[in-house]
């Protein structure tokens, strides 16, 4: 009985059919809907898929904001004109940077003594800095030198000290009366407070400066 049916399979080979070759359209998407049974034809809807628009070209905007251009480089000479209130930072000989300044309420010579209220004038170093005193930022200038004391101390007096290129005044009260007039200050040279801190970030320590008449 087995040997019969094995024989039929021999003799009459059964055929199997290929699947529907799948239908692939280039740049379109192809869906089969089926109405009604799945024995009833299938028909293919086609969506066609529009190229999406180019990206606009945005120009690249830059990461420094246009009022904070980078700064020159570092000053390697400050000098002071007292007469013209101008402070110059300078490099190679050139001024990169020209500041107004305030000075001591008593602007005419050199510091003779403590409390005369004279701005030093001559050769120093900027020799240290503050950025907790009673002002916006203050960079110390190297007076008095060894002359200065020795000046001062044939009259008796102190030389003073504490010469600083500062910034505005932290205490409001002490803001107000320095807006209201020309050379409010002991003796040290002033500038605004976002000037210091342009000084501040491009003098170190060392660096010299010479103050004028």
């Amino acid at each position: 009985m087995v040997a019969a049916v094995l024989a039929a399979c021999v003799d009459r080979p059964v055929t199997v059919g290929q699947p529907p070759a799948a239908e692939t359209v280039r740049g379109e998407q192809t869906a089969a809907l089926t109405a009604g049974s799945f024995a009833a034809p299938a028909h293919a809807v086609r969506y066609d898929i529009a190229a999406p628009p180019p990206l606009p070209r945005f120009r690249l905007a830059s990461l420094t904001p246009p009022d904070a251009a980078p700064l020159p480089p570092m000053a390697d000479r400050i000098v002071v004109h007292k007469m013209d209130r101008r402070l110059e930072l300078m490099r190679d000989g050139q001024p990169i940077r020209t500041y107004r300044v305030d000075l001591g309420w008593q602007t005419l010579g050199h510091k003779q003594h403590e409390g005369d209220g004279r701005t030093p004038e001559g050769v120093y170093q900027i020799e240290g800095r503050n950025d907790r005193s009673g002002f916006h930022r203050a960079l110390k200038i190297s007076y008095p030198n060894a002359e200065d004391r020795a000046r001062a101390r044939a009259r008796g007096l102190s030389p003073g000290g504490l010469i600083m290129i500062h910034g505005q005044p932290n205490n409001p009260r002490s803001w107000e009366r320095a807006q209201k007039k020309r050379d409010w200050t002991e003796g040290c040279i002033a500038v605004r407070n976002a000037e210091i801190e342009e000084i501040w970030a491009m003098v170190a320590d060392g660096t010299e400066i010479e103050i004028r008449p």
